[in-house]
C-alpha cells in the first residue's frame, strides 16, 4: 500500500477505534469495500490482531499492509483532522495558488519520505519557491489553521 491520505479515512470508524489503540496496534481503518472494513497494518500476520479489530469495531475487516512510518504519520493526522485540529498542507496551499504542480508536490513529497527534511526546505533546494514564497504559504497556512480552530 503506498502512502495513506488521512483525509480520505472514514470519520465514523475513527469515532469507534480510540486513538490510543491505533497508535498501540498501528492500525488505521480506512473504508468499508465489498462489506468489509479495510484498515491499514504493519504487521497484518500478528496473532489475534484480526480478530481483536473486528470485536472492537463489530464488523468484519481486511487488513492491508502499510509502512510503518507512513501509518505512524496517517494516524497522527487523521485523529487530528477528526478533532478540527488539522488545516490545510504547505503541499496543497502551493498547488492551489499555482506555485508548484501536483507532480513538483509528489516528487517533494517523495524525497521527504526518503530524507525526513522539511517540505519548505526540499521544494526550496529543488529551485521550484523561493524562501519569500516559503514564508508567505506559511504564514497563510498558519492564518488558515487559526480560522479552523475557533
Amino acid at each position: 500500500m503506498g502512502s495513506i491520505d488521512y483525509r480520505s479515512v472514514d470519520q465514523q470508524w475513527l469515532r469507534k477505534l480510540p486513538r490510543e489503540t491505533a497508535e498501540e496496534l498501528l492500525v488505521l481503518p480506512l473504508r468499508v469495500l465489498n462489506g468489509s472494513l479495510e484498515i491499514a497494518c504493519v504487521d497484518p500476520a500478528k496473532p489475534g490482531i484480526k480478530q481483536r479489530l473486528e470485536e472492537l469495531l463489530g464488523c468484519t475487516v481486511s487488513l492491508r499492509i502499510a509502512s510503518e512510518s507512513n501509518l505512524r504519520h496517517a494516524i497522527g493526522n487523521a485523529y487530528l483532522s477528526r478533532d478540527g485540529k488539522v488545516g490545510p498542507l504547505l503541499g496543497e496551499l502551493l498547488v492551489e495558488t499555482h506555485a508548484i504542480t501536483p507532480l513538483d508536490l509528489d516528487r517533494a513529497l517523495e524525497i521527504q519520505k526518503l530524507s525526513g527534511r522539511k517540505l519548505g526546505e526540499i521544494l526550496q533546494d529543488m529551485g521550484l519557491i523561493t524562501p519569500e514564497m516559503l514564508a508567505a504559504t506559511l504564514h497563510k497556512q498558519e492564518q488558515l489553521q487559526y480560522v479552523s480552530e475557533k
